[in-house]
């Protein structure tokens, strides 16, 4: 059975080491924050887009293919500035197991191969599976021979590669539902109501479990609320497809909201956390989760934090998208 490899675009100067490498960097931070661990993935940038490869389905469909092959054939398509490989390492440490994202980059030229490797140690938190980055330290490799051992047959090796289909456009994943304002969902003034209701209306789903798998965000327009349950992939950056769906139609604002480690007290919490943009102002806001029955039990909501954020840096709402993109609901989603 062959594996499929995605293809998105993304709006990233591919030609500058440093940018590219930075973008890679901020999007596995995110997903060891979000999800505890990164996506381990052959990752091939050009011009304006990536195509990727996830290495569990690699593992789980076809077992026997060499992913140092794999790479070697994902980096000889036309176009490839960058080639880059994503694991996730575990180890043990001086207490106890460990655990880190790498990212090895391959840089080739007429002189041959270096490698730019970039290592992230992290803990993961067991009750909710979020993780607890610490910081990248990254060096360069002159040669495959000085690779730390098993590294290099990630990025070559002599045995049969994966069977790939065709890179293919990965379609929006983007589900909605919409309710009027009344006496219990008012439409809010400012940017702390709007995280209100931001919680209002997600709080609930995510204790009985329905938002594995997708970020949840909730528009304000004048005439009601909209629920959007936005996949993690997408044909576009993230945050051009909030961007896109914020300038619909006119809008009050929107607030997107995710578990993370809240570090405003000690030790750190698991919480959830929202980001509300307002045409009044921008605020982040914690409320933290509870486990009273254990990490497999029923999930309550204790003390509430937030601030205000700079309403200068606004992040989507009145952003036009870095990509030209439309977006429009392929699902229902259930509030």
């Amino acid at each position: 059975m062959s594996v499929r490899a995605s293809r998105s675009r993304i709006g990233v100067d591919v030609y500058d080491a440093e940018t590219a490498r930075s973008w890679l960097q901020a999007a596995v931070r995110d997903e060891v924050r979000a999800h505890g661990q990164p996506t381990s993935r052959i990752v091939m940038l050009a011009d304006g887009e990536q195509v990727w490869v996830e290495l569990t389905k690699v593992r789980a469909e076809q077992p026997d293919a060499d992913v140092g092959a794999t790479f070697r054939r994902l980096a000889s398509m036309p176009g490839v500035e960058r080639r880059f490989v994503v694991l996730c390492v575990e180890g043990e440490g001086p207490e106890g197991p460990e655990a880190a994202a790498l990212i090895v980059e391959e840089v080739a030229d007429e002189r041959g191969a270096t490698y730019w490797l970039s290592l992230l140690p992290f803990q993961v938190d067991p009750a909710y599976g979020v993780g607890r980055p610490a910081a990248w330290t990254s060096s360069v490799v002159p040669s495959a021979a000085l690779l730390p051992p098993g590294v290099a047959g990630w990025i070559d090796g002599d045995g049969p590669p994966a069977a790939l289909d065709p890179p293919a456009q990965v379609e929006p994943d983007v589900r909605m539902t919409c309710g009027r304002w009344n006496q219990e969902l008012r439409r809010p003034t400012n940017v702390e109501g709007l995280a209100e209701l931001g919680a209002r209306v997600i709080l609930p789903i995510l204790a009985s479990g329905g938002l594995n798998g997708v970020v949840p965000m909730v528009r304000a327009t004048e005439f009601g609320w909209e629920l959007w349950l936005l996949g993690h992939e997408q044909p576009v950056p993230f945050d051009d497809v909030v961007r896109a769906v914020s300038r619909r139609d006119e809008s009050d604002g929107l607030v997107l909201a995710g578990v993370a480690l809240f570090g405003g007290v000690t030790p750190e919490v698991p919480a959830v956390r929202f980001l509300a943009e307002h045409t009044s102002g921008r605020m982040e806001r914690w409320v933290v989760l509870n486990r009273p029955d254990g990490p497999s039990g029923r999930m309550t909501f204790g003390t509430t934090y937030q601030r205000p954020l700079d309403p200068s840096a606004a992040r989507w709402l009145g952003v036009n998208p870095s990509l030209d993109v439309e977006i429009t609901a392929t699902g229902a989603a259930e509030a």
